[in-house]
């Protein structure tokens, strides 16, 4: 078992003094003024750590509300008048088509209703 201990010993020191190589290397690389690159783990780390919020001052954003309104609507592209009336007209033609539909089927349920002196 003493045997088993010291070879697992070893391996462990083994793996120790090539952390540790590698150590030094990365300080003297960042000594020498290298660039070192960043593992994808590393990225992913870093990544994951947030910043604390900064506290708004409520009434600067309350007046600066409606100047950041007015450019994100001038950022809008809107619709030519064309397009527009196009639209309008296929809606108000819908909604005329489903209030008929609706008229007919209350109508219709008002009938069966009756026939079957549930009403």
């Amino acid at each position: 078992m003493s045997e088993k201990v010291s070879k697992s010993e070893l391996k462990a020191k083994a793996k120790f003094e090539k952390l540790e190589q590698k150590r030094l290397q990365k300080e003297q690389k960042i000594a020498s003024g290298k660039k070192q690159k960043i593992s994808s783990d590393a990225t992913a780390k870093i990544k994951e750590i947030k910043k604390p919020k900064e506290k708004r001052n409520w009434k600067l954003e309350f007046k600066e509300f409606p100047i950041k309104m007015v450019k994100e609507v001038g950022k809008i592209k809107w619709s030519g008048s064309d397009n527009l009336t196009r639209k309008y007209i296929t809606v108000l033609i819908f909604m005329l088509l489903f209030a008929v539909v609706f008229i007919f089927v209350d109508w219709g349920l008002q009938e069966l209703l009756t026939l079957i002196k549930v009403v």
